[in-house]
């Protein structure tokens, strides 16, 4: 018996008829020399300020062209006709009922859906680029462009699923029961993954576009800090221990994060939102990990804040655990050194140790020239702040460093005489 085409295989099939239909249409009464441009499939409508006031036509379509001719094609196709595809078949692009597991760990299909968008258009754009009888129409180096209605950044041609995606065997699961051959399993388990893998980035090259990065949004991260923290304050209202607390948070957030990767790419506004959101929960993480005196998890997690978003409250974090709990003199130095660097740059809260820590940097790598040096800028960029602080700091780093070595009184007096001077 003839195994049933599942949903991408039919969708891919039936709308390729459809697309190549229109194409060979609209070539119809034109030289081949003289199609540069064709739009596939184009849905137009008008963006908005935040006057509401119409600016800008946004084109979302699917095209085989060469850039450098795109206005040969509003001179050769007709604005009216009909060339809404999708309309014929709209009842295909709902999103597919979800197997059990899938409904049962999240509250929404979305993602799903813009993904399935997305594959199937990107698919019936490589078979259009290799049919025979399209060929002779399309000038050398066209490129395909693929947009679809979501969020997306401004270099990124093709939207991707955004926010949480279960795990593996829920993905291989849905997309075993909507997907027949093998080839196009591998290719949907690929884009529809923690990152994009090779038969994702094949297509992706073979039709000339770039993917949005996998990476969620504020919103997606906060959801996820927001349940973990209101499951640690229901635990202390419950009368449990820190520890329980904790761990319950630990609990809830972790698994979340390990998936995301630190973003590395062009930053958009809700980009830069999403990374700064992203550095927080970590910082979360290694502060309740702290809490259980777990100092090699909250290092591993405040280091991760670090590559993040070097800017925040996570990066100080790492700083007093390798002061503190896991001494490493050099790492402590080095980021110290790094994040008075980039001052400017530095949320208010890190302008305001920055400069203290490198001083205790200095002396806990008995650098006392630089720490010196260091402690008189800090008392002449703060003259309302007394001498006796910034003495107390320098004491505090003396006898950390004795605590390491044999106690220097030379070195300890070469210091200290730095608050002497400046009485």
């Amino acid at each position: 018996m003839k195994e049933e085409i599942k949903w991408f295989e039919e969708m891919t099939q039936y709308l390729f008829k459809e697309y190549k239909s229109l194409f060979l249409k609209k070539v119809v009464g034109y030289e081949k020399g003289s199609i540069k441009k064709i739009a596939l499939l184009r849905n137009q409508y008008l963006d908005y300020d935040d006057d509401d006031n119409d600016y800008i036509v946004v084109d979302y379509s699917l095209g085989i062209y060469s850039k450098d001719q795109m206005q040969v094609l509003k001179n050769k196709i007709d604005e009216s006709s009909n060339s809404y595809v999708l309309e014929d078949v709209k009842d295909l692009w709902g999103p597919p009922l979800l197997n059990a597991a899938w409904e049962k760990s999240y509250d929404y299909s979305t993602d799903f859906e813009m993904f399935q968008h997305c594959t199937v258009l990107a698919s019936i754009a490589q078979k259009l680029l290799e049919d025979t009888e399209i060929k002779p129409y399309v000038m050398k180096k066209t490129s395909v462009f693929i947009k679809s209605f979501g969020d997306f950044n401004e270099e990124c041609m093709l939207p991707m699923y955004k926010g949480t995606i279960p795990e593996t065997k829920i993905r291989k699961k849905v997309i075993a029961d909507f997907v027949t051959t093998d080839e196009n399993k591998k290719l949907l388990l690929s884009l529809w993954n923690k990152e994009i893998t090779e038969p994702g980035k094949t297509l992706f090259k073979k039709i000339g576009i770039n993917p949005l990065p996998n990476y969620p949004s504020k919103s997606d991260i906060s959801k996820e800090l927001f349940k973990a923290r209101h499951i640690l304050v229901k635990k202390e209202e419950d009368g449990e221990s820190k520890e329980v607390r904790n761990k319950a948070a630990i609990a809830s957030l972790e698994p979340y994060l390990e998936d995301i990767k630190p973003y590395t790419g062009k930053k958009s506004k809700k980009i830069t939102e999403a990374i700064k959101e992203h550095e927080s929960a970590c910082n979360y993480l290694g502060l309740w990990y702290k809490g259980l005196k777990d100092y090699d998890h909250a290092e591993k997690w405040w280091k991760l804040c670090y590559q993040i978003l070097p800017t925040e409250a996570g990066a100080l974090n790492l700083c007093l655990i390798y002061k503190n709990n896991k001494p490493n003199y050099p790492e402590f130095l080095k980021i110290c050194e790094y994040l008075t660097s980039i001052y400017n740059k530095l949320s208010s809260y890190s302008q305001m140790y920055a400069w203290e820590y490198l001083a205790t940097a200095y002396v806990l790598n008995e650098e006392i020239e630089k720490a010196s040096n260091t402690f008189k800028t800090l008392i002449k960029d703060n003259p309302d702040e007394e001498i006796s602080y910034y003495k107390s700091l320098a004491n505090k780093a003396l006898d950390k460093l004795f605590e390491q070595k044999e106690k220097d009184e030379k070195l300890k007096n070469k210091l200290l005489n730095v608050f002497e001077s400046q009485k």
